[in-house]
């Protein structure tokens, strides 16, 4: 009885035919830098010795390569900075905690709650409430905002006052009490 299977066995795959098998549509659909230079390679071994590629030919082609190992970089660090900012904006009121040294060059921490995310040359910086930035590299720990303290109600306030007028007549009156009995 024979066994049928779906499988296709070559003995002697190609490395390069495994690895364009292997990629996504993403990557079929886009030029890599070392596609362009690969593209490049082969078309200078496959020119027509009696009629080879002009120089001028060849340095534009060149300038393209140059040009899209630059963008691909490029995008690669929007791509970064645009996670970064991401991640970086989920400390926007929260409370963070850094270190920094100080005139003795001992270790002091610091907190405060960072009020925006600013970056600068590709650096992410916490900004807060006085304008003071550091490194977003530099924050240790990061928390809810502590609750600000809030004033008592009016009522409380007046009661509180209340009693403090009591006290003092109280006082009084007991002085007075004491001073007719000695």
């Amino acid at each position: 009885m024979a066994v049928v299977t779906n499988k296709v066995i070559w003995p002697n795959y190609d490395q390069t035919n495994v690895k364009i098998a292997g990629k996504t549509e993403d990557d079929k659909t886009s030029l890599s830098k070392d596609a362009f230079l690969e593209l490049l390679v082969t078309q200078l071994k496959n020119q027509d010795p009696l009629s080879p590629q002009s120089n001028t030919e060849f340095i534009a082609q060149m300038a393209q390569f140059t040009s899209v190992e630059q963008l691909m970089n490029m995008n690669k660090q929007l791509t970064q900075l645009n996670s970064d900012i991401g991640s970086a904006s989920t400390m926007i009121g929260k409370s963070v905690t850094w270190q920094e040294l100080d005139d003795k060059g001992s270790t002091v921490m610091y907190t405060d709650v960072v009020k925006s995310i600013v970056a600068t040359d590709g650096v992410l910086y916490a900004k807060f409430e006085d304008n003071t930035m550091i490194k977003v590299s530099d924050i240790v720990t990061i928390s809810d905002q502590t609750p600000v303290e809030t004033e008592e109600p009016e009522t409380d306030a007046s009661a509180e006052s209340a009693e403090d007028a009591e006290t003092p007549d109280s006082e009084a009156a007991a002085d007075s009490g004491e001073e007719q009995t000695s």
